[in-house]
């Protein structure tokens, strides 16, 4: 895809209000590191801020918890120095989601022995219903064909 026709499909699917939603969301981020003491504010995301809700991310879940115990008192301090009327929500996710670059890689499946492939087949064979029965089979044999 060119740059061009990437540019202009961006432009397209973003919100008009994109921009401003971005330096509101750098806005809140910052502001939050400064409340939060050093080891809460390393954990804290700022992914989204809509008409209703401000959404943070938080990769632990007892920072999570500790910070809804607080979530009043820091919507509070948003207000008188955001302005934003917004109620703070905190969801709990995995880090390498929230690290740019560090997507978690899956792993390759191992290969099935012969022997696993043979025990399903002998499985298969006590299996009153038939379409799982069929469907065990099958699969045996689909294993046997990749070893």
């Amino acid at each position: 895809m060119s740059n061009k026709r990437f540019s202009s499909w961006c432009k397209s699917v973003l919100p008009a209000n994109y921009h401003q939603i971005k330096g509101q969301t750098n806005k809140v981020q910052r502001f939050l590191e400064e409340q939060l003491a050093e080891p809460v504010s390393q954990r804290i995301h700022v992914l989204n801020i809509s008409a209703r809700e401000i959404i943070v991310a938080v990769d632990d879940a007892q920072t999570a918890n500790y910070l809804r115990l607080y979530q009043r008192e820091l919507q509070q301090q948003v207000f008188e120095t955001l302005n934003y009327k917004q109620t703070l929500k905190f969801k709990t996710m995995p880090g390498s989601l929230l690290q740019p670059g560090q997507r978690p890689q899956a792993k390759r499946p191992s290969k099935v022995s012969g022997d696993t492939a043979d025990g399903i087949t002998r499985n298969a064979q006590w299996i009153e219903d038939e379409p799982l029965k069929q469907a065990l089979e099958s699969l045996a044999a689909s294993l046997k064909s990749k070893s």
